[in-house]
């Protein structure tokens, strides 16, 4: 698989005529694998971001690919950012899952080009990290924000809300339930669900996605690999556990409670 997606990836960068002024890759990130990068473009005199999803590409580039201009302001404030960093570079051994690096030909302080890799979350080692980040997912659209928010969780003090995601050893039809949820939560999901709170419940291949209301409208996904029989879960409510909301949803996963999303 690894070999496929850089075999992939070398193909989409030949669709490029110059080197990136910063480029991003985000590989085995919740299985997803995104290419993104940011050029000038000397005939129109502009810069673009663009960026695509490197599982669907097979020499099919301008099907793909989306552009997103950026004002030419962000290019100042990234040089700014990057031309302060003086550290050559930061490196982690990367393990196969999350795997993120960034790239730049932008100059650090000591003259090097820019250059990170880690996993999942971005080093602490300086603060100067998030703001090359931040500038980059600001210019992004809201659906890849997702990635963004986790990889700087470190920063924010909120990585305990990205932990339950990992890959959970679960039968999502037969293990007890009480084996994952606290007591009162399990008791605060059987009422949801005996309320018909799951509003919407809809299997998208291996992934169950639905809309919980509570205080608010709250997006769950349960993600099941059935082979394995492991679960990696989200919600969007502001629990850091495994919620109410989730409980509910199994339950109407297992009462086989599917309601089409329609437009939402």
């Amino acid at each position: 698989m690894k070999e496929e997606i850089t075999k992939k990836l070398t193909h989409i960068k030949k669709h490029y005529k110059h080197p990136a002024i910063l480029e991003m890759t985000i590989l085995n990130y919740h299985e997803a694998n995104i290419y993104i990068r940011l050029d000038y473009y000397q005939k129109l005199k502009c810069h673009k971001i663009s960026w695509l999803d490197i599982d669907d590409y097979n020499n099919n580039f301008d099907a793909l690919v989306s552009y997103e201009y950026v004002p030419a302001n962000f290019v100042d404030k990234l040089t700014v950012v990057i031309s302060k960093i003086s550290h050559d570079a930061i490196a982690t051994d990367l393990k196969d899952e999350f795997q993120v690096t960034i790239n730049s030909t932008l100059k650090t302080a000591n003259d090097h080009d820019f250059n990170v890799a880690f996993n999942r979350y971005m080093p602490t080692t300086d603060r100067i990290y998030l703001d090359v980040l931040s500038l980059l997912f600001n210019n992004l659209p809201k659906k890849l924000n997702g990635f963004g928010e986790e990889m700087v969780a470190l920063f924010l003090g909120n990585k305990e809300k990205y932990e339950y995601r990992e890959p959970i050893a679960f039968d999502l039809f037969n293990d007890d339930l009480n084996a994952l949820f606290e007591h009162q939560i399990a008791e605060s999901g059987e009422e949801y669900h005996a309320d018909g709170r799951v509003f919407f419940l809809e299997k998208l291949a291996d992934s169950y996605i639905a809309v919980v209301g509570g205080t608010g409208l709250y997006a769950t996904i349960i993600k099941y690999d059935e082979e394995n029989k492991q679960i990696m879960v989200s919600c969007s409510c502001p629990c850091e556990f495994m919620c109410k909301h989730l409980y509910a949803v199994i339950l109407a996963i297992r009462n086989h409670e599917f309601r089409k999303f329609y437009k939402i």
